[in-house]
């Protein structure tokens, strides 16, 4: 990563704009366009997919991804034939305190790994 880039990250303070989500977490930009159009409201793939001009199998890659991260979750919903899935995005409160977590783990590894160099 160069320096200008890691300046851009220190300065921005919107979390859909920039490129804090990939750098910490390792996802992509559709995850975080996922994850952003989601929002604070529950969404099934079909509108996700639609919110994000993407197909309906790109969107379930990236929300199977941010599940695994911990952004989103999935509820099931009982429909009169069968049921689906909605997915709710974290709240922005909880999502700082994810990256501050993994900000903190990364900076105690880069600590030790410098205290061991030779």
């Amino acid at each position: 990563m160069k320096l200008s880039e890691i300046k851009s990250l220190t300065q921005s303070t919107d979390f859909c704009s920039s490129n804090i989500l990939k750098c910490i977490l390792g996802i992509t930009d559709l995850d975080v366009a996922v994850f952003c159009k989601i929002g604070d409201g529950n969404c099934d793939i079909m509108e996700v997919a639609e919110r994000v001009g993407r197909d309906r199998s790109s969107v379930q890659r990236s929300l199977k991804n941010l599940i695994a991260v911990g952004l989103i979750s999935r509820q099931s919903v009982s429909m009169s034939r069968g049921r689906k899935y909605v997915y709710s995005a974290i709240t922005k409160e909880r999502l700082k305190d994810i990256l501050i977590s993994r900000i903190e783990k990364y900076c105690n590894i880069l600590k030790e790994q410098v205290r061991v160099m030779e």
